[in-house]
């Protein structure tokens, strides 16, 4: 298989098709065309926020498409408990609602493969801070060197695991600030998965 990436949304596109939204490794979110075959039995990888490893071809119309696909041998085969995968789909809709096409972040498809492989094997909590924080680090929100978080102590563990380092302070933040910080930098005005954290 040629890349590897991310599922972040699946669009219908017709009876026969979809558009396959993906955070593809070295070159951030980018569109595929997938035509679904009649005995399509075998893609139920094919689903938002699992990881897959997949091949392309072109289109006449410009867009690329999907030929070959199946799990990230890596990640995907790791499942998520109910009370993780809610956080998960936190961090699914913030990248949906705050990742621009063709603009690749260096580092960020690494930070989220650590963050789901730390997620999907229990070794961190399931904190939606640390999520959220990894995110506006890699957005250049939040210098997370300058940014003391008020959390819980295995929130900040958690962080630690990821690379993110927080200093102490007297002066901290909570998830609610930031994620309000967060929300008026890309101009989100609701989030339908904080109904599940």
């Amino acid at each position: 298989m040629q890349k590897r990436g991310l599922i972040l949304r699946i669009v219908p596109y017709s009876d026969s098709s979809r558009i396959i939204k993906c955070l593809v490794d070295g070159e951030g979110l980018q569109s595929f065309f997938l035509r679904l075959s009649k005995k399509q039995g075998g893609a139920g990888h094919l689903q938002t926020g699992h990881f897959i490893e997949f091949a392309i071809s072109e289109q006449s119309k410009g867009i690329k498409a999907i030929k070959e696909s199946r799990l990230d041998s890596a990640l995907g085969a790791n499942f998520l408990n109910p009370t993780s995968y809610a956080v998960w789909l936190f961090t699914l809709e913030l990248l949906n609602k705050s990742l621009q096409e063709d603009f690749n972040i260096p580092g960020l498809s690494k930070s989220i493969d650590t963050y789901y492989s730390h997620l999907s094997h229990s070794t961190i909590c399931n904190d939606p801070i640390i999520p959220l924080l990894m995110l506006s680090k890699a957005f250049g929100i939040f210098d997370n060197k300058s940014l003391a978080i008020n959390a819980h102590t295995d929130a900040l563990e958690g962080l630690n695991k990821i690379g993110l380092q927080t200093p102490t302070s007297d002066h901290t933040v909570d998830f609610a600030q930031v994620l309000n910080v967060f929300k008026n930098h890309f101009g989100i005005h609701s989030l339908e998965s904080e109904d599940l954290l």
